[in-house]
């Protein structure tokens, strides 16, 4: 069985709407990896499509800045799990929802709540093969 993972690094915000009771963050185009093991880690297929983050009762911590923006990495934390950089997906999971958006303006978005979920839209754009990431490598 294939999984999905979203990859911050290299997406889009194009804007944020916010409500009483929610946020929306809208992205222009988020990374998306495929793998029938870890996505982003192992070989499979990636490639870039609309999307959005929903928060249900948010706090967002932070200025906003000018968008669009570029994102060079972010972390997302639900109760006691957490995410560097790369997001499950799907996901619609509720508790302790901490995500923090770090900008290549070098700006960063910290956003509390009580419930996350991720959309995508539209179809999937610039599909390539992912031939995995050398562990051995990165680790140097």
């Amino acid at each position: 069985m294939k999984s999905k993972a979203i990859e911050l690094h290299d997406s889009t915000v194009s804007a944020i709407k916010q409500s009483d009771h929610f946020l929306e963050i809208i992205f222009q185009h988020i990374c998306v990896h495929e793998s029938s093991e870890i996505p982003g880690i192992n070989s499979g297929i990636s490639w870039v499509q609309k999307g959005r983050i929903l928060l249900i009762s948010p706090i967002i911590n932070s200025n906003l800045p000018e968008f669009p923006a570029e994102v060079d990495s972010g972390n997302l934390k639900i109760d006691e799990k957490y995410f560097n950089n790369t997001l499950p997906f799907p996901l619609n999971s509720q508790g302790n929802v901490s995500l923090e958006l770090f900008l290549s303006s070098k700006d960063n978005i910290s956003f509390f709540a009580k419930k996350i979920k991720i959309f995508l839209e539209g179809n999937p754009l610039e599909i390539e093969v992912f031939p995995g990431v050398d562990i051995k490598q990165s680790a140097k």
